[in-house]
């Protein structure tokens, strides 16, 4: 929902209490990038933090096109 809002879709929010502030929703507009955390699925702190970069990687590199 946050990434929506920072999308600036404000259709979706129709009839929320969100429509009742002063959210500028084009002002507000920022990229939005997704991560699919079960990429980085790991059983441990250390392989985790190995593979987060990759991740991280991949989400900005989708988020480009």
């Amino acid at each position: 929902m946050i990434g929506a809002m920072f999308q600036g879709r404000r259709d979706l929010f129709e009839g929320l209490a969100i429509m009742d502030t002063d959210w500028d929703w084009e002002r507000e507009r920022r990229p939005v990038i997704h991560l699919n955390m079960g990429k980085c699925a790991a059983a441990d702190y250390e392989t985790f933090t190995m593979n987060l970069p990759g991740v991280v990687s991949d989400a900005l590199a989708e988020a480009v096109k």
